[in-house]
């Protein structure tokens, strides 16, 4: 009995994480810690910190409604601070995918000087 209690919350628990919505802003903003927090979350701050490094990375090579320009010396920390204050201030868009909503807020905070 006791084997299958544990076979159905298994099953449960994997079918309830398979439901979880882990790319909206609402889900990023409450598993991503928004300073150097404790150890336990070291792991979360290393997916966020490694989600924005990425996207710094890539920023110049976006399509062009995409594209951002960040200072040189940008980090993954200041890049996830104004995706979060983006995030936070337009909450009736908090469904939405972080990645698309972090691009736009960058894209508002350094956006790419037109060339003549």
């Amino acid at each position: 009995m006791r084997a299958l209690l544990v076979g159905l919350l298994m099953l449960w628990s994997s079918v309830c994480g398979a439901q979880r919505d882990t790319e909206s802003g609402n889900y990023v903003l409450l598993t991503c810690p928004a300073r150097r927090s404790a150890p336990e979350r070291t792991y979360a701050r290393g997916i966020c910190e490694g989600m924005m490094s990425a996207l710094l990375r890539v920023a110049s090579n976006l399509e062009e409604n995409s594209r951002f320009c960040p200072p040189k010396d940008a980090t993954a920390g200041q890049a996830f601070a104004i995706a979060r204050r983006f995030v936070e201030t337009k909450l009736d868009r908090s469904r939405e995918n972080f990645v698309d909503l972090a691009v736009e807020a960058l894209r508002n905070e350094w956006p790419c000087k037109q060339s003549d």
